[in-house]
């Protein structure tokens, strides 16, 4: 009788207080569709970002970085701060333009990217879709952040390229008694108090900044070579020495920057600081808040705080929805259930009137059957019925090379001459034809030098990625694309070279790239900087799986509206019928009641009616 019943409702004037009230009570099947359901970020996303103090300071100024800049810097050792000072907050300046023109560029795609809302949601949901998508964002911009760092740092140690402040490798004439003095180049090196020795050309050692006596010009040379630290050397405080300014930085935590004790002892070292019209002391960072290191603020973007508001006010006038539907579930009404029990009453009782005289003329009838007959019942037993290609690069360190230096400005030669065609230190752009030379070392000291092969594609410039990116992989491919035995002879002597490199069988099984126009779109005279701007991708195709979307979808159940007919004909023909039923037995109670009632009235009037006549009759005889 107090069943539950369910209706839809639908709300129109939606306001934020109206829809908060509807979702806390019918959040399961509330829904209020969108007039515009993509929105942009920028319409109701603000983002507020702020970098490592550092890189609003003055410490990144120009004033800064030329007033700790020293002419004789590379005279100091590699643990004298003096050494690289400048070059650091070089480098810092540097990276936090970086840092700040990739968090603009990102708040850039945050303020293009819509915001698709089919239909009206809380203000919990769209903050947690935006903080997920921001912060997506800010993942990918600090992934670039860090490519470029690993990027930087290969480049250095792939193009073995040399400090010119003596950091990592410094180069010396030793005198000899037969000749001109031989130019020798010595990598620099640290031995801790408990290990091995660390040296730059094959290690990374670091270690704490410090402030050194001046060295003395006619000291030995080789006490530049080591990173110990002097006698009565002040260290200063969150800063390292390390093969490059640029490894030094990275461990860095810039502890100096927040103490004026260390600031002031920077002054001392550094006699352009006191000439300057600014108080470097009033600069001084404040507030530090994490001891991390450089590399570590690197990998988050020199971001220090990254706060998200989403305006949720602006997110509902921009989804503008007008209305909103919903099911309410109650129970049926006291008096309905008191109407519905009479009507069912009186539906069974006309109904079994109507039946109780069949169904005693139907009982009678089986009574009236004097012998029934009876058999055993039969029980019939149930029939039962029943490639992908691997590519091998090992590392080989164990073969040893001497190499001798000529310092002499780096330059390209002919192919057929000891004469340098192109210096570097003037065009960084010089390239000449890759060759393979009879032996390395005529090569080196000009000596009578025997071509063996030229190595069509492949170019020599003045750094090894410089040859790289301008040269193309032509020698690579097989006899039948370019009707050239490059690739062949380039295997035999290259096997020839290097006897005592230990090849593995994939190695030693090499064969050429195989050019099929069909599939690739990098011919085989293709540059390969160009194949590398293309992120060497031959073919990207998409293809969209909806039964993959479906399943990761996973929907729980779908709704829908539908017109349809609340009863049936059976349904209808039961309704009237209680209707009926019900209307009878009310009739039945009600009936009497009301029959005395109004004989009751009639009664009344009647007596008034009487006593009327007789106060007329009775003034007509006065």
């Amino acid at each position: 009788m107090m069943q539950t019943e369910s209706s839809t409702v639908t709300e129109s004037n939606i306001t934020p207080v109206k829809f908060k009230e509807l979702y806390s009570k019918y959040n399961k099947t509330l829904s209020c569709p969108c007039s515009s359901t993509s929105i942009s970020y920028k319409n109701f996303v603000s983002s507020t970002i702020k970098l490592h103090p550092v890189c609003s300071s003055r410490f990144v100024s120009q004033e800064w970085i030329h007033a700790l800049y020293l002419s004789n810097a590379s005279r100091y050792r590699v643990s004298d701060f003096r050494t690289t000072a400048s070059s650091q907050f070089e480098i810092l300046s540097s990276f936090c333009s970086l840092a700040q023109d990739i968090v603009n560029h990102t708040e850039n795609d945050v303020d293009s990217n819509e915001f698709v809302t089919i239909y009206l949601l809380p203000d919990t949901q769209v903050e947690y879709e935006v903080n997920g998508t921001v912060k997506s964002f800010k993942n990918s911009a600090s992934a670039r952040m860090i490519m470029f760092l690993e990027y930087f740092r290969s480049t250095i140690q792939g193009n073995y390229l040399i400090s010119a402040l003596n950091t990592n490798l410094i180069v010396t004439l030793t005198p000899h008694f037969m000749a001109d003095p031989i130019p020798t180049i010595d990598s620099t090196y640290y031995i801790p108090a408990f290990g091995y020795l660390l040296d730059c050309s094959t290690d990374n050692p670091i270690i704490a900044a410090t402030l050194n006596p001046v060295i003395n010009e006619s000291d030995p040379v080789y006490l530049r070579f080591n990173f110990a630290y002097l006698p009565n050397s002040k260290i200063v405080s969150g800063f390292f020495a390390g093969c490059t300014p640029l490894e030094a930085l990275l461990r860095s935590t810039f502890d100096c920057l927040y103490e004026i004790e260390c600031l002031e002892l920077l002054f001392d070292y550094f006699p352009s600081l006191n000439h300057s019209h600014i108080i470097w002391t009033n600069s001084i960072l404040t507030s530090k808040q994490q001891n991390l290191s450089f590399n570590d603020y690197l990998n988050e973007l020199l971001i220090e705080e990254w706060s998200t508001q989403t305006n949720y006010l602006k997110y509902f006038d921009q989804c503008n929805s007008s209305f909103c539907t919903y099911t309410k579930t109650q129970r049926a009404e006291f008096i309905y259930a008191i109407t519905l029990f009479i009507s069912l009453y009186g539906g069974l009782v006309m109904i079994l009137r109507l039946a109780a005289s069949f169904i005693n003329d139907l009982v009678r009838l089986f009574i009236q059957i004097d012998q029934p007959y009876m058999r055993p019942a039969v029980r019939h037993g149930g029939v039962r019925s029943t490639n992908l290609i691997m590519n091998d690069i090992e590392n080989d360190k164990s073969n040893q090379h001497s190499v001798t230096l000529s310092f002499n400005l780096h330059g390209i030669r002919e192919i057929n001459s000891t004469s340098i065609i192109c210096v570097c230190a003037t065009n960084p752009d010089c390239q000449t034809t890759a060759v393979v030379y009879d032996t390395i070392y005529d090569v080196i000291y000009n000596n009578n030098i025997s071509l063996i092969h030229k190595i069509p594609g492949f170019i020599r410039g003045c750094l090894s990625s410089d040859s790289l990116v301008g040269s193309t992989l032509q020698c690579l491919y097989s006899e039948s694309n370019l009707n050239s035995d490059c690739f062949a002879n380039l295997l035999t002597h290259t096997s020839n070279m290097h006897l005592r490199l230990k090849l593995d069988g994939s190695m030693r099984d090499l064969h050429p790239l195989v050019y099929d126009s069909e599939w690739s779109r990098f011919p085989p005279n293709t540059l390969i900087s160009t194949i590398i701007r293309e992120m060497m991708v031959e073919q990207w195709n998409q293809s969209v799986s909806y039964k993959k979307f479906y399943e990761s979808c996973a929907p729980t159940y779908c709704t829908y509206h539908q017109k349809i007919r609340t009863k049936t004909t059976v349904g209808i023909f039961i309704t009237l019928l209680s209707t009926i039923g019900g209307l009878a037995v009310s009739l039945r109670f009600i009936t009497p009641y009301f029959v005395k009632l109004l004989f009751k009235l009639w009664t009344m009037i009647r007596k008034r009616k009487q006593k009327q006549q007789k106060q007329q009759e009775h003034r007509g005889n006065h």
